[in-house]
């Protein structure tokens, strides 16, 4: 595949992803969210007195 119809089709697919707020929330910011909640919850495992 050349780079300019991958360029095309990725200008598609993020102009597609961007018109729905739903979809923009699941692609970036709830990744997000869940990655600061494991975060969190497992960063303080192994930590602590030594």
């Amino acid at each position: 595949m050349n780079p300019q119809r991958t360029g095309a089709l990725t200008v598609k697919e993020l102009k597609r992803i961007t018109r729905d707020p739903a979809n923009l929330f699941l692609a970036f910011v709830f990744p997000l969210i869940l990655t600061l909640a494991f975060g969190m919850s497992f960063g303080a495992i192994g930590g602590g007195e030594q």
